[in-house]
């Protein structure tokens, strides 16, 4: 019994690595877009902007997928 309960929680550390990663893209993305913090690499239209977020929104998709993501990745953790 206690076997399979490790072997779940294995596979469970799949998708939660892949949320920490997402949570800290995110963090970094807004702080990368705050012009008080940056300043006028910041504003809306710079390439820096343009590409922190795409960043930004490619990681809020994991959390707004996070379901199928636990789908996929616990048989992928199990196997």
């Amino acid at each position: 019994m206690m076997e399979k309960i490790q072997r779940f929680g294995g596979a469970m550390f799949t998708p939660v690595l892949l949320f920490s990663f997402a949570g800290i893209m995110v963090s970094i993305a807004i702080v990368a877009t705050n012009p008080v913090l940056v300043g006028d690499l910041a504003k809306e239209g710079t390439i820096w902007y343009n590409f922190w977020k795409i960043v930004e929104n490619g990681s809020w998709t994991v959390f707004n997928n996070m379901e199928l993501l636990f789908v996929i990745g616990l048989p992928i953790g199990s196997s």
